[in-house]
């Protein structure tokens, strides 16, 4: 674990962030902590007490459940009830699931949610994809015309192989 800096230091590793009030705030095992998520545990002693007591894959579950929406408001909605949960005595979020699917007003998104040697395997494996837009672990289109079918198979026998964020930036 890396040692304390002086305290006007705010990233003193990979592993945690001092802040300027001298409250520390740990992060994942392969994510940093994001500003939104940072702030946050400070505000409550008790989310604060149970946030570093937890392990840092723990961590890196709710840094992960977090980050991987990326609209502000989903992503505030996030952090609340992360911070809520902790309160509660949460060492995990809930029901983190490898494949889910939404349809949205303009297409569809296809979030696989898994790594493989350290990588999305959405990100991976999209130029064999076809007519998509992905992003990480999103695949989105229009119809399932756009779509290569069999490239989208493998893909998800390989989230079937390799469930979870756990490993991203791994070599």
């Amino acid at each position: 674990m890396a040692m304390l800096l002086k305290t006007n230091y705010k990233v003193t590793s990979n592993l945690f962030i001092k802040m300027k009030t001298s409250k520390q705030i740990f992060s994942g095992t392969a994510h940093k902590i994001p500003a939104d998520l940072r702030k946050a545990p400070t505000s409550n002693a008790k989310a604060l007490t149970a946030w570093k007591g937890l392990t840092p894959l723990a961590r890196n579950e709710w840094i992960c459940w977090i980050t991987f929406f990326k609209k502000d408001e989903t992503r505030k909605g996030h952090v609340k009830r992360t911070i809520s949960e902790l309160k509660e005595g949460k060492h995990r979020p809930c029901c983190w699931p490898v494949i889910s699917l939404a349809n949205q007003k303009n297409y569809v998104s296809l979030y696989v949610c898994a790594v493989e040697n350290g990588q999305y395997i959405s990100e991976k494996n999209k130029q064999e994809l076809g007519k998509v837009s992905v992003g990480k672990s999103c695949i989105r289109f229009k119809k399932t015309a756009d779509v290569n079918l069999p490239a989208l198979k493998k893909i998800l026998l390989l989230a079937q192989k390799h469930p979870g964020l756990t490993g991203i930036g791994a070599p």
